[in-house]
């Protein structure tokens, strides 16, 4: 086991039992992946990275026991920032889950461990108004959701690449976003009490039972 791998299990040990199936394959250039059971599909090539989430349910909602949705994360102490472009079919079957509205969702994940970690996705879900295309900006902190994504944060336009960037100064979170011929749009920055060190990547969420394939590229972490 390579020592990334053994980094990222290491700080994950005390909950691994919420997430995956050993074996846990290191994606090159990506990370560990997190809930390689056999039903979760991915695909690595030429700075590409794919996941499939199938319904009815794979989620990250500590709250309510729900941490089987797939993902990849790699180590990072101190500061850094994190870019990544989504790219996708979003459009969500019908609901799973009595607490949930149908979701699917893709984007960065910061994570301490699974009861402290923030999603900052491309999502789209269904309510009476029909289909609704946003950035879903979400942290937990102690188990316990601080903040949930709200669909009038940042509307998207359906069908488009979406890039996100979160870039961590101290325990101050700053996030932006933005699509084809558009600027880099922030969202509102958040102070949060994260430790030093973090498990960072990307995740794909599908509360529904249509499937969701994530399609993440033109990754960035740095420095």
């Amino acid at each position: 086991m390579s020592l990334l791998k053994l980094t990222v299990t290491f700080i994950l040990s005390l909950s691994l039992s919420l997430f995956a199936e050993e074996p846990l394959p290191e994606i090159s250039g990506w990370g560990v992946l997190f809930n390689s059971q056999h039903e979760i599909t991915w695909e690595s090539k030429a700075g590409t990275f794919s996941l499939t989430a199938p319904g009815p349910v794979h989620d990250l909602s500590i709250e309510i026991k729900r941490m089987n949705a797939p993902f990849v994360l790699q180590h990072k102490t101190g500061d850094f920032d994190i870019t990544v472009r989504v790219d996708g079919e979003f459009s969500p079957g019908e609901k799973t889950l009595q607490v949930r509205t149908p979701y699917h969702g893709a984007g960065i994940l910061l994570m301490a461990d699974p009861y402290n970690y923030m999603r900052l996705e491309r999502a789209t879900l269904t309510n009476s108004s029909g289909q609704r295309h946003y950035a879903n900006y979400e942290f937990r902190v102690n188990g316990k959701h601080q903040r949930f994504g709200k669909v009038t944060d940042f509307p998207l336009k359906p069908g488009l690449s979406t890039w996100f960037k979160v870039s961590r100064k101290g325990n101050e979170f700053i996030t932006a976003i933005k699509q084809p011929g558009g600027d880099w749009v922030p969202l509102p920055n958040r102070s949060v009490s994260y430790p030093p060190n973090l498990n960072v990547g990307v995740a794909a969420v599908n509360v529904s039972t249509k499937s969701l394939t994530a399609n993440f590229s033109e990754f960035q972490l740095t420095p």
